[in-house]
């Protein structure tokens, strides 16, 4: 138990870091602001948001930031986890673009993943 424990605090840490990393770029705090061109190619090279969470291709459409994920991948990540995520790539992205819109798709066929509410809160949708 203390072992898996341990494992989950583990992997949370590194997805946490990762996320920081890709969204805040080379030295740049998050309360400044950032380039969406920026958060875009930082979300698109991340290795371990592609290994770890699925991340597949991330694109810019307008005001709505679009993260198509492997759906396999996104799966296997807990729920918690991901609507982490997802609230937080949404936070960072409103912070960036006056309005802006964040869809977690799925790679395959873009269907939606995520939905979220006025307030920003991502309920994950039951794919299956």
């Amino acid at each position: 138990m203390a072992e898996q424990a341990r494992a989950h605090r583990t992997r949370w840490a590194l997805l946490s870091l990762a996320l920081v990393l890709a969204v805040a770029g080379a030295g740049r705090l998050l309360a400044h602001w950032i380039p969406p061109e920026t958060i875009i190619a930082n979300l698109s090279t991340d290795g371990l948001l592609r290994e770890k969470v699925g991340v597949r291709r991330v694109e810019r459409q307008g005001r709505v930031l679009i993260l198509r994920v492997d759906h396999d991948v996104w799966a296997r990540l807990p729920a918690d986890e991901r609507r982490v995520l997802a609230e937080e790539w949404l936070r960072v992205w409103r912070h960036n673009v006056d309005q802006g819109v964040v869809a977690v798709v799925r790679a395959t066929d873009d269907q939606p993943l995520v939905n979220y509410d006025a307030t920003g809160y991502a309920r994950l949708i039951d794919e299956r």
